[in-house]
This record gives structure tokens, sequence and C-alpha cells, in this order.
């Protein structure tokens, strides 16, 4: 038995995942939530028994902006739990983040959910170019629920040009679009009266404007939320985890 870092490559059977703290710390016990403590044992990777081994989707999501809810990220966890009831070809994990770490360079995609008028600092984009580079996908949504919604797409826009990515319509046979469910466009998010955008840039970089945080949790500002357009919602974030499942394994290849 021996413990590797995860950016090192690994043979045999992976038992656990440990953040640690320090390597004095004690190991706490199994935690079977979304986003286990410090020094617990994550159960999140383990492989189940069965026909079909599925991949690992590691989410960081990341609320930029003084205004970030308490309650952010609460969506992507949603999602993850009903894609892992559905979906055949991977698992999905999802842990809500601080800030800009360099850390973010071992998830398979980073959800950035800008609430207003926000920045990064050059530390939180290098760390987010690192994660680039390594071949994360990145997400670009902003929130609804604040006052000035618009303005992140300010910082957005500077991180694109800082990285010099450009983001253009999806096609309607995009794979976002079409695997496996398939759409005639995007579906709405948390503000139904707006058409959402669906931009994307070197297959790295995916743009939205919907707040798909807050309709995957089920919050929507024509409230109450249809069942209809939470199912969408759902089914579309579905097709974006795939996504990010193929190119993960794309790049373990």
């Amino acid at each position: 038995i021996e413990a590797v870092g995860l950016d090192q490559p690994m043979r045999g059977i992976q038992l656990a995942r440990v953040v640690r703290t320090h390597k004095g710390e004690p190991v706490l016990g199994f935690a079977e939530d979304q986003q286990p403590g410090l020094n617990a044992i994550d159960s999140r990777h383990v492989i189940r028994v069965g026909p079909i081994p599925k991949r690992s989707v590691r989410i960081a999501v990341v609320a930029a902006g003084s205004e970030a809810r308490p309650d952010a990220g609460g969506g992507v966890i949603r999602l993850a739990s009903y894609c892992n009831a559905h979906a055949t070809k991977f698992r999905a994990t999802v842990d809500v983040r601080a800030g800009f770490d360099d850390e973010l360079r071992h998830y398979s995609m980073i959800y950035v959910l800008g609430h207003g008028d926000f920045g990064l600092s050059s530390e939180d984009m290098t760390a987010v170019y690192n994660a680039l580079q390594s071949g994360v996908t990145i997400v670009l949504d902003r929130s609804g629920r604040v006052a000035n919604s618009a303005a992140a797409e300010k910082t957005f826009d500077e991180m694109r040009k800082a990285f010099g990515i450009e983001v253009t319509d999806a096609r309607p046979t995009h794979d976002l679009l079409n695997s496996p469910n398939m759409f005639a466009e995007i579906p709405r998010g948390f503000d139904s009266d707006q058409v959402v955008s669906l931009r994307v840039g070197d297959g790295r970089v995916i743009a939205v404007n919907a707040d798909f945080d807050a309709i995957w949790s089920g919050a929507s500002l024509q409230s109450p939320a249809t069942r209809e357009k939470i199912r969408a919602a759902h089914e579309w974030g579905e097709n974006l985890l795939h996504y990010v499942a193929e190119r993960q394994a794309q790049k373990v290849l």
C-alpha cells in the first residue's frame, strides 16, 4: 500500500482518497457526502462492483464575487446526483471551493459562477490558466440572482482575452446539444424569459449566461420552476458532464 499525490501516475487499485491538512493528522472514517471534510476518507471515487466501469468526473465550483450566496454550488451538487442515478459511463463528484488555487488543475471541470462585477487577481488567473493547460474544462456562468448579473461578463471577457481563447456559438451538431440528449437549443436557465447563449472556445471553455446552478436546484425567477424546465436543465447538464467525461478520457489517454 502506497500513498501518492493525485498528479502522480498510479498503477493497481485505488483504495481511497484523502485531502490531508498535515501528515500527522488522524484520518477519519468514510464520508458519503458530496463534499467530505478534510482528513476524511473520500469514498466518492470508489468504483462499485458492476459490469460497466465508470469514469470519474471531478467538479470544482467556484462562486466568485462578494455577492456570492452561501448556497452557491447546490445546483451543481443536485445535477451530479441526478447524473449518478442515470448516467452509465461516468460518476460525478462535486467540491465547492472558496476560491482559485493550483489544486484546480486536478479537476475534470471548473464551474465558475460569477456574481456581479468581480475581478480576478494575477494569482487567480494563473491558477485558471494552469488548469486549462492541464486539460480541465472551464464553464463560465453568471448568477441571475444579483442586481447587476451581466457585469460578470466583463471579467469573463478579460479571462478569455488573457488566455487567447475565443468563444463562438456552438453549432446544432455540437456534442453539448446532442449527446446523450438532443436539443434544438440550450434550455432556459434561472430567467425563463432570457434566451441562453452557448459558446465554446477550443473545446476547453464553455460560456453560458443562464445561472444553471439556480435552475438545477429548482430556483427560478418565474417561480415556481416548472417540472419541465427543471427536467430540461438536468438533461442538458447531463450532456455537459458527458462531454467533460469524454474530454477527461482523452486527456488520460
